[in-house]
């Protein structure tokens, strides 16, 4: 077989340069005519249109709001920079990208798929196509959770107990659930035995994913899995009950008060595991220990306080801030 040089990559990209587009990271060219890079330059300004005539559902303005891939209830925005599509979730991995890897990720395909999908019949357009989320999206969605589910199921099997270095860095010795096999990350890079501890989530008294920490704190699900709604259960000798936002904050709270303590994982899942906590103890103490986050500059509120207030007043319960808090 005759090969043609420059050599062109199924993304319209020359394979001789920096294309990282299998990652999500565009190298845009702005007078290429691949599929990824004509999307880029005619979808610009368009993007919240184009997202929303696909059923995915983005914050007004820039308000933080829910996630609409991994189901995060506080940490995402669409920022929309330089009509790009930009957006930001705290809980995806990635954390950030422009409009076309968020709808690619959103639908469940490979972003050169979703971007001929854009094209059409190969003709420029400036307007996005409108289209409703689908049965065949909705499906394409619960795929993703099936498999996340079954993800973290063979991943805790295979888990084994150790020692992990973000436990140790926070003071709290003991030995937790970790990998036990070799793993490939987001950008392929190896991942030993021991690396990444392991908090399962569950829902309905259901695992449906795993929380995986690094050894310097990165927090990420399982792609594709459902957080939303979800907990992680410390049981405790205690009267009292505690919800908390993150593991390691819970396993200092459940062994400095015995409390049974739930693991909301995100400030957005607070209200519904304070009501859950409540529902299945009715008659204990309930108290939500607060995060002390920075102040959102576009709000003007802290939103491990905020999300707290909020999920106390209908759980009847009571909240704890940190001394730095109340110094």
């Amino acid at each position: 077989m005759n090969l043609i040089f420059p050599l062109t990559l199924s993304c319209g990209h020359l394979a001789s340069g920096t294309c990282d587009c299998w990652k999500g990271n565009y190298v845009f060219n702005p007078d290429g005519d691949g599929p990824i890079d004509r999307v880029l330059r005619e979808f610009n300004g368009a993007w919240r249109q184009t997202l929303e005539g696909y059923g995915c559902q983005l914050p007004s303005g820039r308000n933080h709001g829910p996630c609409p891939v991994c189901g995060g209830k506080d940490r995402f925005r669409f920022d929309d920079k330089d009509g790009r599509g930009t957006w930001f979730c705290g809980q995806c991995d990635p954390q950030s990208g422009g409009g076309l890897l968020l709808l690619s990720r959103y639908l469940g395909k490979p972003t050169v798929e979703v971007a001929k999908e854009l094209l059409g019949q190969d003709m420029p357009r400036t307007v996005a196509p409108v289209r409703k989320h689908s049965a065949t999206d909705e499906q394409m969605r619960e795929e993703l959770r099936k498999r996340a589910k079954r993800g973290a199921e063979m991943l805790m099997e295979q888990s084994m107990m150790s020692g992990h270095p973000y436990m140790d860095e926070k003071g709290l010795t003991g030995e937790w659930p970790v990998n036990s096999q070799i793993m490939m990350g987001a950008d392929n890079e190896r991942i030993e035995p021991g690396a990444l501890l392991l908090v399962p989530a569950y829902k309905n008294g259901e695992l449906v994913n795993v929380q995986k920490i690094t050894g310097d704190g990165k927090k990420r699900p399982i792609y594709g899995g459902d957080m939303s709604g979800v907990c992680h259960i410390i049981k405790g000798p205690g009267k009292t009950i505690a919800v908390v936002e993150g593991f390691a904050t819970g396993v200092t709270v459940n062994r400095m008060t015995n409390a049974t303590t739930y693991v909301a994982f995100n400030t957005g899942n607070l209200a519904a595991i304070a009501a859950q906590a409540r529902a299945e103890h009715p008659d204990a103490t309930l108290i939500i220990f607060a995060d002390h986050d920075e102040i959102d500059q576009v709000h003007g509120w802290r939103p491990g306080t905020k999300f707290a207030e909020d999920a106390a007043v209908p759980a009847n319960a009571k909240i704890a801030l940190p001394p730095e808090a109340v110094s």
